[in-house]
């Protein structure tokens, strides 16, 4: 053999050494630092999970701090399980059941005394790693279905719509809104025209040339200027631009406003069954928590430590999806508060008796979603009818 393939050989048989975790390779101490170090993953994914409920920014981290939980240090490939595998035919005695007293492999009577220490030493957190070892599996059930992106999506969508500004006064605006179209469309056209001042009066004045096109176009701008008079006593108009020769256009933020309180809401609505999936996951947690809970004996401080950081952990988790589904079911009721009320189609649209095409009430939000929007395009088109009919149909020049 080659000097080289002497070193090569070599180094890696160190590699796989250090890589060991063969009760013979290590000492208590390492197992005790492996310990220490699945405790702060814990707690790591503890912290960002009560972030992301507090301000929701965080989902990256969250969800880098889960997976690793999840796919690596509660895995068979994690360090404490690959401990437990390669040391099980050494300690045979030990099964979790609640005793260290482990029966000794003949071999053991025969180790030197410092050897036989290391054995004893490692023992406790063998028995220790055992024990917590069956809580992994139901942990990692739990964290596999936590639905991270749509908690998240819940909780950043309550904190972008609040910074925003859409209060339950917002949602009583657009009530108002839509009351006061109602209101304008079932007015009557004697009821408009009586109200039609200034066109009135130009025809009286003008009322022997009416014939000509010159004054019928005159006696037309000025009806249009009595039906924007007229919409100006309404709390529509101030959501209204009026363009000129009978044209309004619904404000551009109002439009930009409605629309993005559609997509917020599509958003919710296209996780519909996330209070269906939270109800599972918490049962599971639940009940991974009672096992947590019962009467455990652990031997090492680590070990105990290690036990804390589990019940923590998961206590932290419990709380993200108690809370998640609380959020989400405030949607899903459509509270009174905001932004939950966004939810719930405005009273005053379900009251719309269908004047000028006007009847925006959406029906179910979580088939479809909502229509702001909607509402805002029918208020308009209702209007330019309304205003239409009143200048050109109703008036006394047609």
């Amino acid at each position: 053999m080659s000097s080289e393939n002497n070193v090569n050989t070599a180094a890696q048989g160190a590699a796989e050494q250090t890589d060991s975790k063969l009760w013979e390779n290590i000492d208590a101490a390492t197992v005790n630092k492996e310990f220490l170090k699945l405790g702060d993953s814990l707690t790591g994914l503890a912290a960002e999970m009560e972030k992301l409920a507090k301000d929701a920014s965080n989902f990256d981290k969250a969800k880098d701090a889960l997976e690793k939980v999840r796919d690596k240090d509660l895995s068979s490939s994690g360090w404490l399980s690959s401990f437990i595998s390669e040391n099980t035919s050494a300690f045979p005695g030990l099964n979790g059941n609640g005793s260290r007293k482990a029966s000794r492999p003949d071999w053991y009577y025969m180790l030197l005394p410092d050897k036989r220490k290391k054995y004893d030493d490692i023992v406790d957190y063998m028995d220790d790693a055992i024990k917590i070892q069956s809580f992994f599996r139901p942990f990692v059930k739990v964290l596999s279905g936590i639905p991270l992106k749509d908690t998240f999506r819940i909780f950043a969508i309550i904190r972008n719509m609040k910074s925003r500004g859409w209060t339950e006064g917002e949602y009583q605006l657009i009530n108002k809104d839509i009351e006061s179209v109602n209101e304008l469309l079932k007015q009557g056209f004697g009821t408009l025209n009586s109200k039609a001042v200034l066109s009135e009066r130009f025809y009286q004045e003008n009322i022997s040339r009416m014939d000509s096109p010159k004054m019928k176009e005159g006696y037309i701008k000025q009806r249009q200027e009595d039906y924007l008079n007229i919409i100006k006593q309404y709390e529509i108009f101030k959501s209204l631009r009026y363009k000129g020769n009978g044209r309004y256009y619904i404000f551009g933020d109002r439009i930009a406003s409605a629309k993005t309180l559609d997509a917020y809401m599509g958003k919710i609505v296209m996780g519909k069954d996330l209070g269906d999936r939270l109800n599972t996951v918490l049962a599971n947690a639940d009940n991974l928590q009672k096992s947590l809970m019962a009467n455990i004996v652990l031997h090492t401080s680590a070990g105990q430590a290690l036990h804390r950081d589990l019940l923590k952990s998961l206590v932290t988790i419990q709380y993200h999806l108690i809370c998640s589904n609380e959020e989400f079911t405030k949607f899903r009721k459509g509270d009174s508060e905001a932004p939950y009320c966004y939810m719930k189609c405005p009273k005053a649209a379900e009251q719309a008796a269908g004047y000028f095409g006007f009847a925006p009430a959406w029906g179910d939000s979580w088939d479809k979603g909502t229509g702001y929007y909607e509402i805002y395009r029918k208020i308009l088109f209702a209007i330019m009818e309304q205003s239409r009919d009143f200048t050109y149909v109703h008036g006394r020049v047609h």
